[in-house]
């Protein structure tokens, strides 16, 4: 289980926004996280995004693939910047903004 620390981080904070369907939603698969939480695509270690643990005793370590990990992270910026003071008045001083910047970029070469 991750420290006290870890779940505080900007990084945590970030993927703790990252709007996840329904678990009643999902298939067993996509539960386990052998598939994308949102598309069903089927992950390797290779392509899988740790989307953290989660509260959720039935949705513990979802994983997504990378383009949908970045629609998510692009949607939770644009809810999150607006009523974020931080990045109201200057967003690189937003750890958690600047953290879903970067999941926006994750799997891009």
């Amino acid at each position: 289980m991750p420290s006290d620390t870890a779940r505080t981080s900007p990084a945590h904070a970030a993927l703790a926004l990252l709007a996840l369907p329904a678990v009643d939603d999902l298939k067993s698969r996509q539960v386990r996280g052998a598939s994308c939480i949102w598309c069903d695509l089927p992950l390797t270690a290779e392509t899988a995004i740790d989307l953290g643990e989660r509260d959720d005793p039935q949705l513990r370590f979802p994983q997504a693939c990378s383009p949908c990990t970045r629609r998510a992270a692009l949607a939770a910026i644009h809810e999150h910047a607006p009523a974020c003071d931080n990045c109201v008045r200057h967003a690189p001083d937003c750890a958690t903004g600047t953290a879903l910047i970067r999941l926006t970029k994750v799997g891009r070469r």
